[in-house]
């Protein structure tokens, strides 16, 4: 696994020195993340599209189990034809899962290499961690910085921030900087973690905003099936996991809450993009009274008060007799 971190490091260190800012560098490179990993965004809209156009048929069959919510049998009978109606149509709805599951994995391998930039950014042996920590050790008073148990328990974050700012000190002990990466930013540190003391503050706020923001338009972007569950849930977990990653944001460099914004933005560009591209289909209520009729067996109806029969023939009721049906 080191192996593909120090891969990520080492596009990371390249995008560094060509920008000459490590923020900049970590945003492209979440940029580029974003543009490999579409193709499984498209699959995921694909099968979202796939769901959509089967609507009507799934409407169809919750009307005919309409008023029976609290029926634990009606109900579990619905959901066994919603999933055999989904098989005959050859749609899988865990396969929209998949795209998911590997991202996981891709997030995690981006955010080691994020977060340890010694290691993967600079390229820094075991041994060098271990001398540079002796130094910092050695000279915490000067640093101002707090040791437990006489030994330095910061990350890597920590110390890449500690020996930039403190190059000479580091280079007289034989400690390489050149490749530690520059966290300042118009004069501002933004390897510090946010603070009540610091305008830095305004990064887990943001951070709140955005993803409290990119949920709600990603979700409007998106398909959502067809669900029974009551607003308020929905609602907490809206409000909530945001609460988090901006507690989150809280204690880790400013940085890396300017990523997770970033990365929120991208999230709902990409989403605006995949429905301009696979847009959901729309339907009209004759097409709902359609499907309710198909599942009975009987022809949709055509226009001018015509049906269609099961045998394509189409035919004209002079009486409107059969428009009692709908």
């Amino acid at each position: 696994m080191s192996y593909i971190f120090r891969a990520i490091g080492a596009v990371l260190s390249f995008f560094n020195s060509f920008l000459g800012s490590y923020l900049l560098a970590v945003l492209l490179f979440a940029l580029v993340v974003k543009v490999l990993m579409l193709p499984f965004g498209i699959k995921q809209q694909k099968n979202s599209v796939k769901q959509a156009s089967l609507r009507p048929k799934e409407m169809a069959i919750r009307k005919k189990y309409a008023g029976r919510e609290a029926d634990r049998e009606a109900q579990n009978q619905m959901q066994l034809e919603i999933q055999n109606m989904y098989r005959a149509n050859n749609f899988n709805q865990f396969a929209g899962c998949l795209p998911m599951l590997i991202q996981l994995p891709i997030i995690f391998i981006v955010y080691q290499a994020i977060y340890r930039p010694l290691s993967y950014i600079a390229n820094f042996s075991a041994d060098q961690i271990k001398a540079a920590k002796d130094v910092i050790v050695a000279n915490a008073e000067t640093l101002k910085i707090t040791l437990s148990d006489g030994k330095y328990v910061g990350s890597e974050l920590d110390m890449a921030n500690i020996i930039h700012s403190n190059k000479a000190m580091f280079e007289s002990e034989g400690i390489i900087t050149q490749n530690i990466p520059d966290f300042d930013l118009f004069g501002v540190n933004l390897g510090d973690a946010p603070s009540f003391y610091s305008w830095l503050i305004i990064i887990p706020i943001l951070v709140f905003v955005a993803q409290y923001f990119s949920t709600k338009l990603i979700r409007k972007m998106s398909y959502q099936p067809v669900q029974n569950n009551g607003g308020c849930a929905m609602w907490v977990m809206d409000v909530t996991m945001p609460l988090m990653i901006a507690f989150m944001a809280f204690t880790f460099p400013a940085f890396l809450g300017i990523y997770w914004i970033f990365q929120s933005i991208l999230g709902v560009g990409q989403q605006f993009l995949l429905k301009k591209l696979y847009p959901y289909p729309t339907f009209t209520e004759q097409d709902y009274r359609d499907a309710e009729r198909a599942m009975r067996g009987k022809g949709p109806k055509g226009p001018s008060g015509t049906r269609t029969l099961p045998s394509g023939k189409t035919y004209r009721s002079l009486h409107h007799i059969d428009d009692d049906d709908e």
